[in-house]
């Protein structure tokens, strides 16, 4: 974000995520490559907690048995990862996707919510 006092009439220029051309194109987790850090998998352990309340509820209706990985502990779910056959679980794939999305948005809602603040009559 740049620009001067908004009481100066100044317009405000704002670019959400990366702030130099080298980021520009992974703004809001748009990258194609993919790594988690213990922390994402840590996230996404807490989103599914709350969508799913236990691993029970997180194990059938994910076809985790299918997929010979039925989860005993919430320690053992971790966000995709590289598998043999090139397929992950698809219902773990479409709870990631959301997870993601989940986030996306609250991060936009973190820098909307700033802009608001600071400029509250734009």
């Amino acid at each position: 974000m740049t620009g001067q006092s908004p009481a100066a009439g100044a317009l405000f220029v704002f670019k959400p995520g990366g702030q130099n051309k080298k980021s520009s194109k992974r703004e809001l987790n748009c990258q194609i490559d993919v790594y988690y850090s213990e922390a994402d998998h840590c996230a996404f352990r807490i989103w599914l907690k709350r969508k799913y309340g236990t691993l029970d509820k997180l194990n059938h209706p994910c076809g985790t048995v299918f997929w010979s990985q039925t989860y005993t502990d919430w320690q053992q779910v971790h966000l995709t990862r590289v598998v043999v056959s090139n397929s992950p679980n698809p219902h773990q794939v479409l709870d990631e996707k959301r997870f993601i999305s989940d986030n996306t948005i609250d991060f936009a809602k973190v820098q909307t919510d700033i802009l608001r603040d600071i400029v509250p009559h734009h």
